[in-house]
């Protein structure tokens, strides 16, 4: 892992079908981290992941911007980019990166983690978000974080929703 900080996005799409819990978006050159990061939140954290050498077939049989543009915008509940400078300087995440800058224009209730391998700064999206140091952590004590903030914020949803219920009742 490179020193710095580490930028890793998250958020929740709650509009569309999903056929992901969680999406993620790297850099060739992480592959070997986010593999075990995808492998830890599937056998410990039970979670659909899409992880691009899983889904071969389906990229192979499609025309990839398009397929890969869908299954972020819309067909991933959560979306996971690590960010690096590989990430933003590179085509494919950083076509990527602009599909998920998109959606969370599109969705006013995106939720957003970020974090770093390195310095890199993705375009277009701010600075106020945490941040996760993925040069200090071990892949799944990541995975692990990401299945925190899932449920958390699933929690944190369904406590509004009861809320909602609650209070139409006695109006």
């Amino acid at each position: 892992m490179g020193a710095g900080a580490a930028q890793v996005i998250l958020w929740k799409r709650s509009k569309c079908s999903r056929f992901f819990h969680v999406s993620l978006s790297f850099a060739g050159e992480q592959r070997e981290y986010v593999r075990r990061v995808s492998k830890a939140l599937q056998r410990t954290h039970k979670l659909k992941v899409f992880f691009d050498e899983e889904q071969q077939s389906r990229l192979a049989a499609t025309h990839v911007n398009s397929t890969l543009d869908e299954i972020f915008r819309f067909h991933s509940k959560w979306v996971v980019v690590f960010c690096s400078k590989e990430y933003v300087q590179k085509k494919w995440p950083s076509f990527e990166g602009r599909s998920i800058v998109a959606a969370a224009l599109e969705e006013p209730d995106n939720y957003l983690i970020l974090a770093t391998f390195d310095d890199a700064h993705l375009p277009g999206w701010p600075d106020t978000y945490h941040r996760f140091d993925l040069s200090k952590m071990k892949a799944s004590a990541f995975a692990k974080a990401i299945a925190d903030v899932i449920a958390q914020r699933t929690l944190v949803d369904r406590n509004l929703i009861f809320f909602k219920m609650a209070t139409r009742q006695y109006r």
